[in-house]
Parts: C-alpha cells; structure tokens; sequence
C-alpha cells in the first residue's frame, strides 16, 4: 500500500472505516475480544481528536447495552430503526458536542 496525504476528514473517514471492518469481523466470528479492542482504539481515538461517528455505531448503547461496534438488540418496547436504538445516535451526537467536534 502507498502513502498518500488525506485531509483530516479523509482520514477519520478511513479510520472509521477500517473500524466497521473490525467490527463486521467481530460479529460474523462472534469475537468478543475484537469490540472490546474497537472499544479501547474508538477511545483513544476520539482522545486525539478524531471525530465519533454521528450514527451511534461506535458507543455503548444505554438501552441494550451493545458494545461499540456491536448491533443493537432487540428490547420489548423499544425501537429498533436501522440496527441501533435512538438512545445510542443521541448518546452519539451528545459525545460529539461534548469533544468539541462538528
């Protein structure tokens, strides 16, 4: 693989990206040890000031308790649009603002 400059922006979107791809791993092995990493690496990412994604995929949901990487789990009473649960896209979008980041 060859080096290339990204913008800031490019580069978390490859991180991110990279992250799904730990993740999809995650879950078709049923890997529990890979969402703990995605868990450890999200967070020290987002400590050097590489934006979370808005969609809630990479934090804790409050509601299931999914880990970062993880589907949400389907709970009596509450909705499931998408894959993840409302709870987890605010808590997403509540971190964002909580770092500063757009």
């Amino acid at each position: 693989m060859e080096y290339q400059r990204l913008s800031p922006e490019q580069a978390a979107a490859q991180f991110w990206d990279g992250m799904r791809c730990v993740a999809n791993v995650a879950t078709t092995t049923g890997n529990k040890n890979l969402f703990q990493a995605i868990q450890v690496v999200g967070q020290a990412a987002m400590a050097v000031g590489i934006p979370i994604p808005d969609t809630g995929e990479f934090v804790r949901c409050p509601t299931c308790d999914a880990m970062p990487g993880q589907r949400c789990i389907n709970v009596p009473g509450q909705p499931l649009p998408d894959h993840l649960h409302p709870e987890r896209t605010e808590r997403a979008r509540r971190l964002r603002e909580e770092i500063g980041k757009p």
